[in-house]
């Protein structure tokens, strides 16, 4: 009996050992941010920014959002110039805000537990960590407050400084601290730095001159490198375009990642015999031809040669027991890969890269011609970027292959048969993408996880089986499919993310099914044969742009629970004539039916308070906003009064207007609101302050009253097809945009 139960247990143990791969936390995306949720608490971990300010909440649906992870708003890029952190935010990873290179301005309470802004810079008092130096800031020198001890990763990314003073308090200089700082020339690195990142002077192309006394007890210069005396690991190489070799120190154990990142002109490189370890990406994108690494050497890091596109020769010595990812991802010259027969952890079978310790593939050789390959039944992983650009067009995965990692097949132009055994449970990022002959794949139901843009730009595959496990299908993960006719979604999925299945020209009808709480932006857009389309009841928000240009669909049920209708959801809707908007509909973004020119029956519920139809124009009651007027043979229009702003786009592309009247009360006439209308005559009111870009673009104005009130008007605001003579005040904005625009005008009479 004993037996018995003790076999039930480690039965049990096994089951859930076999389940673990599948349990995930919730990704939720609400507006312009999604979630990862766990233990009840919400971390940041992407942003697709719609404004220059961003507000970070600090609840979703009860749960309070304490954390930001890192790269969470990569996407922001030159969008955003402020963003405000709410006290509930006591963790943040890295330095989220690394690319944001606009961004001039944090904003946080005085009251924060565990933040605080000292000239600009985002630090964590706790751990006395200077996250983020804003890249938007136009200053030259910033002196770090003292007391720091951390210089965060790349806290000073993309920054304009040309001048950076490092106090005494400092002990550690993260990762790529500094990372592509361009105008940064010369820097001091007081005797207190102990601890050096990763390659802390990336991409610094202008800096000349590392200050290091010769008496610092960490750090020592010997020909244009940094090397760190505790284990005589190379940092970084200070770069130089007539730097075509180089010859590292002696005495050099180990070179850091990064260290020759993107030194394109360096084509020759020595290493001492004391070498033992090659760090990540250590000689991405070199212009190297041969590279003979010494018989010391145990581990070669992740990508550590990969894009060296002109490595034609490597040899791996016997002391090689360590291969990280794909070392020599993209090095598509490289022919001649020599691995010493006395090397156990590491062979080359049958032409393939193997790594013996945990039987993983590292690498087809690019080269290879042959069209047809199966896995060794013993291989248990195909390892990131491993066939990608292959001449492959069948590859038969062994059972007994777990892991497909990201980006394993990518480019894989010729490929289009693929057999995945049961005995895989996660389909890596991008891993099929790009493989443009694929018609068809079946997924096993032990599948879990797929990767963001796993089947991306498959543009043959006509049909796919997804697994029933399936919990999230991600961002980009069948866009671009264009043959893509039909497909079934799990009902385990609670989540789609953005530009899913963007532009699958093909897909005709979808089903959703009830459980997915979240549908990403653009998810659906330009899915221009989608003519079919049912959401479920526990969605909660339609995000911006989720069917634009879904030039087929004629009507759309938006299901009571649905609060929020994000921007230009429906945007281009060309052929959309009728929809319901139910009594749970509080927001509506900037036009969601922008240039749905069929739309004829706009309907909203009647006890629906936050929104109303007035003589057929759709308003926000929250903000006074006319956000869509329908497409109708109406010449002449007065808007109702009570309006405060004419929303984005309002009357875009509008042919059959030519005369508006606009009441006292309206503030703002924001972007394309009368865009390639056939406007001859509106007026402004006195109560106008703010016209914005495209506002009376491409219409038929020829005259124009501009009152006292209007204190900004964007560039491009009022270019009309014909000639416009503007009517201002003496001394008032008007005039002086006017005149910096070289407009005609005349003054009012007083």
């Amino acid at each position: 009996m004993r037996h018995l139960w003790l076999l039930i247990i480690v039965s049990m143990f096994f089951a859930l050992w076999l389940l673990a791969p599948c349990v995930a936390e919730e990704i939720v995306t609400i507006g312009e941010y999604t979630f990862a949720i766990h233990d009840n608490a919400a971390e940041v971990i992407l942003c697709n920014p719609d404004h220059e300010i961003l507000m970070i909440p600090d609840v979703i649906n009860g749960i309070p959002v304490t954390g930001i992870r890192q790269h969470a708003f990569d996407p922001c890029e030159d969008l955003v110039y402020r963003i405000s952190i709410p006290d509930s935010v006591t963790e943040i990873n890295g330095n989220p805000f690394a690319s944001c290179a606009s961004l001039e301005e944090f904003i946080v309470s005085g009251t924060h537990p565990s933040l605080v802004v000292d000239n600009h810079a985002l630090i964590d008092k706790t751990e006395k960590r200077l996250i983020c130096y804003p890249a938007g800031r136009t200053e030259s020198s910033f002196s770090i407050p003292d007391g720091i001890r951390m210089i965060g990763e790349k806290a000073f990314m993309l920054s304009g400084l040309a001048e950076i003073i490092i106090p005494d308090s400092v002990t550690t200089i993260g990762d790529e601290a500094f990372g592509t700082a361009f105008n940064l020339k010369q820097i001091i690195i007081p005797n207190s730095v102990i601890h050096f990142g990763e390659n802390p002077f990336l991409f610094c192309r202008n800096l000349e001159t590392i200050g290091i006394s010769s008496n610092h007890p960490g750090l020592m210069i010997v020909d244009r490198a940094i090397i760190c005396k505790e284990d005589m690991r190379l940092l970084c190489v200070l770069r130089s375009e007539e730097m075509t070799s180089y010859s590292i120190p002696e005495g050099i154990r180990e070179i850091g990642a990064k260290v020759f990142y993107f030194h394109y002109h360096l084509s020759e490189i020595s290493m001492p015999d004391t070498v033992t370890a090659i760090g990540n990406e250590a000689f991405y994108y070199c212009d190297l031809i041969e590279v003979c690494l010494p018989e010391k050497v145990v581990s070669i890091g992740d990508f550590a040669f990969a894009e060296c596109r002109s490595l034609t020769r490597i040899n791996i010595p016997a002391s090689v027991s360590t291969v990280g990812k794909n070392p020599f991802n993209g090095c598509f010259n490289l022919t001649d890969m020599n691995v010493s027969p006395d090397n156990a952890s590491v062979k080359l079978i049958d032409g393939v890269l193997f790594d013996l310790t945990d039987n993983h593939l590292v690498l087809f050789p690019p080269n290879d011609q042959r069209e047809e390959y199966t896995t060794p039944a013993w291989a248990r992983s195909i390892g990131e970027g491993a066939f990608e650009s292959s001449n492959l067009s069948s590859i038969v995965l062994s059972d007994g292959i777990d892991v497909i990692e990201d980006n394993a097949f990518t480019n894989c132009f010729r490929l289009n048969t693929i057999i995945i055994p049961e005995s895989v449970t996660r389909i890596g990022a991008y891993a099929f993408a790009e493989c443009y002959s694929v018609e068809s794949i079946s997924i096993p139901d032990t599948v879990c996880m797929i990767g963001d843009g796993a089947f991306r730009n498959c543009k043959s595959l006509a049909e796919i089986q997804l697994p029933a496990l399936l919990t999230r299908i991600g961002d980009e993960t069948f866009s671009f499919c264009k043959n893509l006719k039909h497909i079934d979604i799990p009902t385990h999925v609670t989540s789609i993310g953005n530009y899913a299945f963007g532009l699958c020209s093909s897909i005709r009808g979808i089903h959703i099914p009830d459980g997915v709480m979240s549908i990403g932006k653009g998810a659906f857009s330009e899915c221009t044969s989608l003519a079919d389309v049912s959401l479920p009841k526990s969605l909660s928000r339609i995000e911006a742009r989720t069917f634009e240009s879904c030039t087929a669909l004629e009507h759309i049920d938006i299901p009571c629970g649905i609060y929020s209708i994000g921007n230009y959801a429906f945007a281009e809707c060309q052929q959309l004539n009728s929809v319901t908007i139910p009594v749970s509909v509080t927001k509506i973004g900037i036009n969601p039916f922008s240039n749905c020119q069929e739309l004829s029956e706009l309907q909203i519920a009647h006890e629906n308070s936050a929104l109303q139809i007035i003589d057929d124009a759709l308003f926000s009651n929250e903000d006074h906003r006319l956000v869509f007027y329908p497409f109708n043979e109406v010449t002449s229009y007065a808007i109702p009064e009570g309006t405060e702003i004419i929303g984005e786009g309002a009357f875009e592309e509008h042919n059959c207007i030519e005369e508006v009247f606009i009441p006292n009360g309206v503030v703002e006439i924001r972007k394309s609101a009368f865009f390639r209308c056939n406007l001859v005559k509106v007026n402004i009111p006195p109560t106008v302050k703010r016209i914005e870009y495209g506002a009376f673009c491409e219409t038929y104005l020829t005259s124009l009253i501009i009152p006292k009130s209007v204190i900004h008007i964007d560039h491009y605001a009022l270019d009309s097809w014909e000639p416009i003579v503007f009517t201002v005040c003496r001394g008032s904005y008007a005039e002086r945009y006017c005149i910096e625009e070289m407009l005609d005008y005349v003054y009012a009479e007083e």
